[in-house]
């Protein structure tokens, strides 16, 4: 695996493990979410939303930890939720993959991974403006965010409840705002070189009008204020996302399988 590879995989499942740890750390743990680390791994379970990918993953799995999938599975299993993982490209991967086979894990799809230097690419739009989300702002930002996703009328306000934890982590957060109205939102992690383009969304009515294209500019002009050596993201395999990302300079640098429990 290359150097960009691994950088990216670490700062994908930083972001990952703490979002999710700030969800779980919401007064009374409303999502029931359970964390507990097999060797390097680290397994995420929610007995509220048992479904729910996202928020049962199962993060920095390596072929060398292959002997504890049945261990891991058996940790999900007791919990009634279904386990779901992304598999990098590593030596002896194959390995891995036999063993996540073997304790029923099957493959649900590809996500793909970018990585480049953080070089700024051509203006937004006139028209979008983004800043930085204030410190009263955590409501605004988690409705966005949940709205932006789409997430089901019935489930958005505890969506957004969770999405504004994410305040709480020290990360870059961003609101593009079109013709002045909140369009659309997105995440910023800097892990030491790497600056991880994270969680984005863009309300259903601002699509097609550069909001996405302005947040992934904002945020790797910051990346290069910070420091960082190189941005990374992750998007589905030949999605709009992954064409916003590559047409910023971010390039594809290996793509990956994801994997769900049975």
């Amino acid at each position: 695996m290359s150097a960009a590879s691994q950088a990216v995989r670490r700062a994908a499942a930083r972001f990952s493990l703490g979002a999710l740890e700030a969800v779980r750390d919401r007064p009374g743990n409303p999502r029931a979410i359970h964390i507990r680390r097999f060797g390097g791994a680290v397994a995420v379970a929610s007995e509220a939303e048992p479904e729910l990918d996202f928020m049962n993953w199962l993060l920095l799995l390596d072929p060398d930890d292959a002997g504890r999938v049945g261990e891991i599975t058996d940790f999900y299993r007791g919990l009634g939720c279904r386990g779901t993982i992304e598999v990098t490209p590593a030596p002896d991967v194959e390995r891995l993959l036999e063993a996540l086979a073997e304790h029923g894990w099957r493959q649900v799809g590809f996500h793909a991974a970018f990585a480049g230097p953080p070089r700024v690419p051509e203006a937004a739009p006139a028209r979008v403006r983004v800043r930085a989300v204030g410190p009263d702002e955590a409501e605004r930002f988690g409705a966005l965010m949940a709205e932006g996703h789409e997430v089901p009328a019935e489930a958005r306000a505890e969506a957004a409840r969770d999405f504004a934890t994410w305040t709480t982590r020290g990360w870059r957060l961003s609101i593009a705002e079109v013709d002045g109205e909140p369009a659309a939102g997105g995440v910023l992690v800097v892990d030491g070189e790497t600056a991880f383009l994270a969680n984005a969304a863009t309300l259903p009515r601002w699509r097609g009008r550069g909001a996405q294209t302005a947040l992934i500019r904002h945020r790797i002009e910051a990346a290069r204020a910070a420091g960082c050596r190189r941005v990374g993201g992750l998007a589905l395999f030949g999605s709009g996302s992954q064409r916003n990302l590559e047409r910023a300079g971010v390039a594809l640098c290996h793509t990956q399988s994801v994997l769900r429990m049975r």
